[in-house]
């Protein structure tokens, strides 16, 4: 999985080469608050831009999970 740009303005654009089915994509903030759920199936064809322009400056949490997946990655807007 690669995410880029990061930190990012306005979108973060999510690379990946092995995800099957259908995943989710939660945005969290610090407290674990989520406040964005994207549902995605493998038809995004293994790169999807996710608007982030309704996030205010700081650091946030997005995590991928499917059905052999999770992972947290940290993402900060500027």
């Amino acid at each position: 999985v690669i995410l880029y740009p990061n930190p990012f303005e306005s979108t973060i654009t999510l690379k990946t080469t092995h995800f099957t089915g259908t995943s989710t994509i939660d945005v969290a903030d610090f407290s674990g608050r989520k406040l964005k759920t994207l549902q995605i199936n493998s038809d995004y064809e293994n790169r999807l831009e996710i608007p982030l322009t309704d996030l205010l400056h700081g650091t946030y949490y997005l995590t991928i999970t499917n059905d052999n997946y999770k992972k947290t990655y940290p993402i900060i807007k500027y």
